[in-house]
């Protein structure tokens, strides 16, 4: 067993540490990927809330976070755009990332996501999240795409 090896160790149910000798880092090693290696994993599914492009809005993002502090255990929500015409999208000076307005206040933002993304897409679909960005002391609420047409 790993604790057989352990000078110190500590952590809680999402993090650990522990210090060993230097000699023995090698059998350590190994007991602790076998198991890892050796596990079955089963792919995680991520749920997801469907959000019409009028919903997103700071009356709406102010009530999410009322379910807020958000973590590990207690996972943000997840929104889902559908169909969302490609032709219609702006995008930054550099043209690297996605930066349209959707209303006052509110845009689709999508980090190093430019036009090459929707060549032969005339709609997407896409996941992401609500956060809010200041700009020259003007707030915004951003839906920050995660990904896209992966569905």
């Amino acid at each position: 067993q790993v604790k057989d090896y352990a000078i110190a160790y500590g952590g809680h149910a999402l993090a650990g540490g522990i210090t060993i000798k230097k000699d023995d880092f090698e059998k350590v090693k190994e007991l602790i990927t076998y198991p890892v290696e050796n596990a079955k994993l089963e792919p995680y599914k991520e749920e997801h809330i469907v959000l019409r492009l009028s919903e997103i809005s700071l009356e709406n993002y102010r009530l999410i976070q009322t379910f807020s502090p958000f973590g590990e255990c207690w996972k943000a929500p997840l929104f889902m755009l559908r169909n969302i015409k490609s032709d219609g999208m702006r995008y930054s000076k550099s043209g690297e990332h996605l930066m349209t307005p959707i209303g006052q206040n509110t845009r689709i933002v999508g980090w190093n996501i430019n036009k090459n993304c929707f060549v032969n897409l005339p709609y997407f679909t896409c996941r992401g999240y609500l956060r809010i960005s200041t700009f020259i002391d003007r707030k915004y609420v951003d839906f920050v795409i995660k990904d896209f047409n992966n569905y």
